[in-house]
Formats: C-alpha cells, structure tokens, sequence
C-alpha cells in the first residue's frame, strides 16, 4: 500500500509519496502521528494519507517535494481593531483590546495598519518595551497589556501562546506536576501543558518533543525570550528526573548546538605557558622597584582580568593556526616574529575602522610584554608602537550611541520620570512590611540610590561601585544637621584626580534609610562596602550595570547606563549654563578643559541654533505685525487696483 505523507513547516507543505515499509518507519518519526482517510477519492497509487505535524528539519527526508502553502493576505492590528469592533465580546473588553493596540502602536511609532497581526511580528515589537515606555506604571500593567493585544489574536483566528499554563493536565502528567515543587511548576508549566494538549505519555519524552515546543514557541509565543525558555525547560526536566521521585529518567536537550568557546580557559592551556602567564600577571601587579625598565605602578584588578584573556586570546589563535603545545612555552613566545606575523594579521581593523578598538587593545598588550617582560628587540617595538599610532584615535568626543540616547533623554516628561525615580520607587517599597522585603527588593533600593548618587555627582561607575563606609563616606553631625561627604584619594579615581563632594540632604536620608533598612538583606556577613556583594565584597560594575539599566527602562523608558549620566547631568548643565565647561571639567574630574569641551560640544551647537531660531522667529513675528498694520481693516488686496477702479473712485 502506498502511504502519502504531508509535512508542513513555516508557510511550506511537504509531501511524500511512500511504500508501506517506509512509510511505516517514517512514521515512527512522530509522536503525534496522525493518519487521516482522504476526504475525496484518490488515485490508485495512494491509499492512505499520513499527516507529521512540523518534524525539526523537513529538508533532511530524501525525495521531499516542497510546494508553497496557500496563504491568507496578511492581516494587521488594523484588521484586529475591525474584528474586534464586529466581535461579541462585551463592550468594556472590546475597549480594553482596542486600547491595548492602540497603545502598543503608539508606542512603537507607527499605525496599526503598519504592524502584522502574528506572533513572530508582535514580538518583535514588544521585545524591548518597558512600562515607562508605553505610558504604564507597573509590569503588571505591561503583562495585561499583552494579555489583551493576545485575546485580539485570538478573535481573528491567529491565536498566540497564553503567557500561563491554562490547559488541564491528563492524569499522568498531573501527578507527575504536583510532586514538583513551586519553582519547578514555573519553569516546566509550559512544556508540560504543550505535552499533555498533545497527548504525549511522560515516559515518552525524548529530544524531538523538545523541538517541537521551540517550534511552536518560535511561531506562536509573543514572549522574545523563547529559546532562554527552552533552554530553562530543559534544565528543569533534567534536574526534576534526578531529584523528584518517580520522574522519568528521560535526559532532554535543547535542540540547537551549543556554541562552542574560541577562547579556551587557562588550565586547558599547555603547562609551561600556564606558569609563565602566572609569572608575568605577578609582575604585572607589583612591579619590582629596582628593575629601572619595570612600569611606574601595577595593574589594577580590572586591567588584571583583560589582560589574563588576552593572553588566552592569543595562544587560541595560535594554536588555532597550525601552532603544537610544544612550541607554546612561555609568554615570550607571543613577540616572536613568526607570532607576531599570525597575530597581528588575524581580524586585522576594516577599511571603515570596524574592530579596531579590540585589536588596539591586543597590540598595546604585545607592546607592553615585549617592552616590560620579554626584553624583545627595538625593532619589535617600534613597529608595534608603529601600528598603535595608525589606529589610536585620540577623540574625546562622545559616543554616538550615547549621543541618540541623549536626545531621546531630553523631553521634559523623560527627564521628570527619571529625576522622580527614587521617591517612586521607595515609596513603593516602604509600603512592603519590612518581614516581607527581600533581596530582590534590597537589590532595586540598591540600584535607585545608586542612580539618585549619579544624578547628584556623577562619577565613574568603577568608583562608586566602591564606595567604603568609613574610608570613602565621612559624616558629620547626627540627625537633620547631619552633614556627608564623599571623598576619593588620587589612587582612587581613574585620572588620578582627587574628589570631594558633599552629598544634598534628600540623598543622605535616601543613604541612612538605605544602609538601615535594605542594605542587610544583601549580606550574608559583615561589609564594609555601600554597595556590597554577597561575599562582603564590593559589588562588581559589571553587575550594577545590569541593575540600573533594567530599572531606568522599566521606570524611564530609556536604557540609561551608569556611565551615560556623566553625559546627560553635564548636557543638563550646559543646557542652563552655556559655555561654563570648568565646572563640567571640575565636577566629573577631567584633567583638561580640552577633554569636556570635545565631548560636549553638541550642546553648545544646539543651544547655538536654539538662539539662531529664536532670532528668526522673532524677525518673523515682527514682519507679520507690520504686514497687518499696513492691511488695515480691509484685509489683503487680491488683484491690483486698475486706472479705470482708480477714477471711479475719485469720481
């Protein structure tokens, strides 16, 4: 019996014409086989008709013919609104659906009829928004939000995944979800309905169940963060058949390879390089005093931790070039000249400067060891420093991406959602009891008083990370009179330049209820740190990056980096005091003038053109007045009087 098997997958149909035998075995391929009669009579060589919804990769059957699907015109929000107007749903949920469209389309700068009624196409347009962003107050606000642009789907026949698990579960699976606990049930909720909706058996799950569900994630789920979910679920299904009883014992993966890393860690490297790359990071630290060619002073952490990759970095690209362990033995080993000549051609700058910053980075490192460590010729590092003149660019101007975002930064209602940040967001925690706050509570008081101290004094992100309570914070007096003080030594601050600042009273308050109230839940032991991590250390910047741009684009609407508040308080300021680049220079400790002038420019361009209009206008205005007093009451002439008009009227 022949056996004509129909695949579809992404607006394609696959058909196959088997024998019984391959059909069968074809149809192993499935767990969800479905074999269906013909709804009208078929030619002689096809018997029956069996239907594989979406296997992982069509394309790989031998003898697929694929055809185009027969495709609907696609539909907009626009048709969402006109479904939805002609539904019967009540009135006060046919205006919530049209509201929530309508503020998604407003949000994103255009109109309905612009933005395709499907998942894929409204996730791409919900991917990045924040509450702020859409004129709301909460994440709850933004989830029903979704919620309802999702009912409006469903009106029009293209339903999306709901955002929770609503289907009820078969026996089996139910006993199976309520063994788990409550962090489990969120993380498996999702795949666990999807199996359950589709009657697989539990002890059936295999890798090709995982498929699947991100198929149907990446096709009908509104959530940006698909594969993450995917890659959760998988975890979760693992960890649950080692630890919860009677789970099967079924290992799941993911359905894509995992990347592998270039760059492979230390200890794969071979032995010898591993002690001479110890040895260098040493000396790299505490240069010894009475070596005459060693650097002035060590390397800071930071700096440590680039440097430690790079060198990773660099033997992965020779060894990746044909290079044996055995030639790899020390640090020396990467000023060579045979080195050298792999190093330096690899991801060499484009024409148009891209990469550049990152091979920079890697020739000043080469410079350093074959000046400081190897005691490589001369030669070597003239050409080194050579190529480190061609591409440096000594501009102090600011980044363009910061620049867009400093526009976007400059509407009044931006800024007032932004400078209202932190009594919104401790208001909102004081009303939580105080048995109730938790360490994702104190982190977000962490964040908004981290951001309120930028607003105020914005310094580098690398130092106020690092702010000790008693070496860094000085206080003065107690209660209202209580005065406080930030105060940096030179080995402190990035430029060597030493700061003082006295905080405003709203933000030493702001400190006081923070160390008292939140700041404990972050610690497991004693800190000496205002912004401390776990272990009692001072919180990275690279974490407190993270931290304060989720809060500014979930409460402002714009992604603001700890560093971009140098830019906008600076902007701020030239923006109300023209040309006063010396305070700039003063209070965001730059070591020339010539430095805050470059960067800041822009705003005396802009201030520039804001007089130059205003002058305009105001020319314009005053042409118009005169323009009317010589009308007179009469109002504008349309054609010219005539000689003959003329003696009429002396007649």
């Amino acid at each position: 019996m022949a056996v004509k098997i129909i695949t579809r997958s992404q607006g394609q149909i696959h058909t196959k014409v088997l024998d019984s035998g391959k059909a069968a075995s074809a149809s192993t391929l499935s767990m969800d086989t479905v074999v269906s009669p013909p709804p009208e009579p078929v030619p002689a060589e096809v018997e029956a008709t069996v239907v594989l919804p979406c296997p992982p990769n069509p394309d790989t059957w031998d003898g697929v013919e694929t055809r185009p699907a027969t495709r609907r015109a696609p539909a907009t929000l626009a048709t969402v609104l006109t479904a939805v107007e002609n539904s019967d749903e009540t009135p006060h949920r046919k205006r919530d659906i049209k509201w929530a469209i309508n503020t998604l389309a407003r949000a994103t700068g255009r109109t309905p009829s612009d933005i395709l009624a499907d998942a894929p196409a409204l996730r791409a347009e919900l991917n990045g928004l924040s509450p702020a962003m859409l004129g709301l107050e909460t994440l709850a606000a933004l989830y029903n939000l979704t919620s309802l642009v999702r009912n409006g789907l469903r009106i029009v026949g293209r339903p999306a995944l709901p955002r929770a698990r609503t289907v009820t579960l078969t026996d089996p699976w139910r006993t199976l979800f309520d063994r788990l606990s409550r962090s489990a049930k969120a993380r498996l909720g999702s795949f666990v309905s999807f199996c359950s909706a589709n009657a697989y058996k539990p002890e059936d799950i295999a890798d090709g169940h995982v498929a699947r569900y991100a198929h149907q994630l990446e096709t009908d789920s509104l959530n940006a963060q698909w594969p993450k979910m995917v890659g959760v679920t998988v975890n979760a299904w693992n960890k649950a058949a080692a630890e919860v009883a009677g789970w099967p014992q079924n290992r799941i993966r993911t359905p894509w390879k995992t990347k592998e890393s270039f760059t492979p860690l230390l200890a794969a490297l071979p032995q010898p390089y591993q002690d001479s790359t110890r040895d260098y990071l040493d000396y790299c630290r505490n240069p010894p005093d009475e070596d005459e060619q060693a650097p002035r002073k060590g390397l800071r952490a930071g700096s440590i931790r680039t440097r430690v990759f790079l060198l990773r970095y660099m033997a992965a690209i020779l060894l990746q070039a044909g290079w044996s362990g055995d030639a790899l033995t020390s640090v020396n080993d990467l000023v060579k000249p045979d080195a050298l000549d792999v190093l330096l051609k690899y991801k060499a700058p484009a024409p148009d400067g891209t990469g550049r910053a990152q091979y920079l980075v890697r020739v000043v490192v080469l410079k350093s060891i074959a000046k400081y460590w190897a005691a490589a010729p001369d030669e070597i590092t003239k050409s080194l420093s050579r190529i480190i003149n061609r591409y440096s660019k000594k501009n102090h101007s600011m980044a363009p991406s910061n620049r867009r975002k400093l526009f976007k930064l400059s509407g009044s209602e931006v800024r007032a959602k932004l400078f209202t940040l932190a009594p919104r967001v401790y208001q909102a925690l004081d009303r939580v009891p105080a048995g109730d706050l938790r360490a994702r509570d104190a982190s977000l008081a962490l964040a908004t008083l981290y951001v309120e101290m930028s607003i105020m004094w914005p310094g580098r992100v690398g130092t106020l990370s690092k702010i000790h309570l008693t070496k860094n914070l000085v206080r003065s007096g107690h209660g209202r009179l209580e005065r406080m003080f930030l105060h940096f030594q030179e080995s402190e601050i990035k430029n060597g330049v030493p700061v003082d600042v006295e905080l405003p009273p709203h933000l030493v308050a702001l400190v006081n209820l923070y160390l008292t109230r939140y700041r404990p839940l972050l610690l497991d032991g004693p800190s000496e740190y205002l912004f401390p991590a776990k272990n009692g250390g001072p919180r990275s910047s690279t974490t407190i990056y993270h931290g304060v741009t989720k809060l500014t684009h979930r409460y402002v609407g714009v992604k603001i980096n700890p560093h971009l508040f140098r830019h906008l308080m600076a902007t701020i300021f030239l923006e109300h005091r023209p040309g006063d680049y010396e305070t700039v220079r003063r209070t965001l400790a730059h070591t020339s003038l010539d430095m805050a002038h470059q960067a800041y420019v822009g705003v005396d361009d802009r201030s520039a053109v804001r007089r130059f209009d205003d002058v305009i206008l105001e020319a314009k205005e005053e042409a118009v007045a005169l323009s009317r007093r010589k009308r007179g009451r009469r109002g504008p002439q349309t054609a010219p009087r005539t000689r003959a008009r003329r003696r009429r009227s002396l007649a």
